[in-house]
């Protein structure tokens, strides 16, 4: 069965004079204090995000009613996508399914969670390893 296997650990990133650090869309960056590891069924293993990995967390559009309605609740399975989107050891699609299976792994509603799968599979493409 489909899990997270340890709590999520991390800190916003910030600058040696304290500013907030984002990236190039102006998303916030977080580090991980301590491995995060989720179990797949999907992808048939289990994966470990490194203590030290970067991430901006959900990138969800920045337009005021889709971001007020997906924004919270998926700082987990965001994290798990990026890694997975970063290091291209699973194709798109199937990155995009595991994540679509850890927002159901903790608990978030059927809409949501298809709501933020359809959102990467037609905005993803961009950010997958492949690409860069």
């Amino acid at each position: 069965m489909s899990a997270f296997l340890s709590d999520l650990r991390m800190t916003m990133m910030r600058s040696s004079d304290g500013v907030p650090l984002q990236n190039k869309m102006g998303r916030q960056l977080y580090m991980l204090d301590a491995p995060f590891g989720y179990q797949s069924d999907i992808a048939g293993t289990d994966f470990v995000v490194p203590e030290g990995f970067v991430t901006d967390l959900s990138s969800i559009p920045r337009l005021p009613f889709i971001y007020v309605l997906l924004n919270g609740g998926g700082d987990m399975p965001a994290v798990i996508h990026d890694y997975l989107y970063n290091t291209g050891n699973l194709s798109r699609k199937i990155a995009d399914a595991v994540l679509r299976e850890a927002c159901i792994a903790i608990g978030l509603p059927r809409w949501k969670t298809e709501a933020i799968y359809l959102g990467v599979r037609v905005g993803g493409a961009n950010n997958y390893a492949s690409n860069s």
